[in-house]
């Protein structure tokens, strides 16, 4: 087999590899809160480009239809680095969470903003919506972080050492947006835009409620955004400084009718 990495044969030079992957991951950490301010900054010049191009559409020509080309083309890539980003921020974490100490409250802020704010077609698996199940993800695994709960006044320490105080920050920033008003927002985007049905999937359901119960179920965390909401109030509930806030969420019922 060879390694996607460093294109070498990992059998024959596995010290190569095993060096390269190190110093990725090195630069990965040292990198984090460039990922964070990545991730914001393409994500709002993609929107902000979109917008500008609905807002004043061009002229019907030839160079009016190059340019319009041109602009849906690079708003494709901002968000294709946008979605790197993101992506990156859910590994690193993963992987060392306490590289996230110097950004955490900023990463938090970002997924919240994104959450509430970013337009997104339910079930098409479009960039918006796999940023979207990304930045979910990140948040929920910083909210439920086992590494950052045990840093905190009062956690139980079986060997009685202080935590670090790496651990220390994440802590503080983390409580510092359950206690606000920003995970209350978040619960609520989640509730009211990534977990209900929409038009085309109640008709679905109607059609044949059974199939789509069992195509739910067996759908990916990581490729629909409703499964990776549900999880993560699910998730939230279970933590005693977060329960309160989605308990608090009281979403309006929404009736839609049809004719069959």
């Amino acid at each position: 087999p060879r390694c996607r990495r460093c294109l070498r044969d990992t059998v024959s030079m596995p010290s190569i590899c095993d060096e390269f992957v190190s110093i990725v991951h090195k630069a990965a950490l040292a990198s984090v809160r460039d990922f964070v301010e990545l991730a914001a900054a393409a994500s709002s010049a993609e929107l902000a480009l979109r917008r500008a191009l609905d807002a004043c559409p061009l002229a019907p020509t030839a160079g009016a239809a190059a340019a319009t080309a041109d602009a849906l083309l690079t708003a494709d890539a901002l968000l294709k680095v946008a979605l790197v980003a993101a992506k990156s921020l859910v590994e690193v974490q993963e992987v060392q969470p306490l590289a996230l100490a110097s950004c955490v409250g900023r990463a938090l802020a970002v997924a919240a903003s994104e959450l509430g704010s970013r337009p997104f077609s339910a079930g098409s698996a479009d960039g918006s919506e796999k940023l979207l199940v990304r930045l979910t993800t990140l948040l929920r695994n910083v909210v439920c972080c086992a590494s950052y709960a045990a840093a905190a006044p009062g956690a139980h320490r079986p060997h009685g050492r202080p935590p670090a105080p790496e651990a220390v920050a994440c802590e503080v920033a983390v409580r510092s947006f359950v206690l606000s008003s920003g995970l209350a927002s978040v619960v609520h985007s989640l509730v009211t835009r990534a977990l209900p049905l929409g038009e085309a999937e109640l008709l679905e359901y109607a059609d044949d409620p059974e199939a789509w119960v069992w195509e739910e179920a067996a759908s990916r965390e990581g490729a629909s955004l409703r499964r990776c909401a549900e999880r993560c109030v699910s998730s939230l509930a279970e933590q005693a400084a977060a329960r309160a806030a989605v308990q608090a969420v009281q979403p309006r019922p929404v009736v839609v009718q049809h004719q069959f």
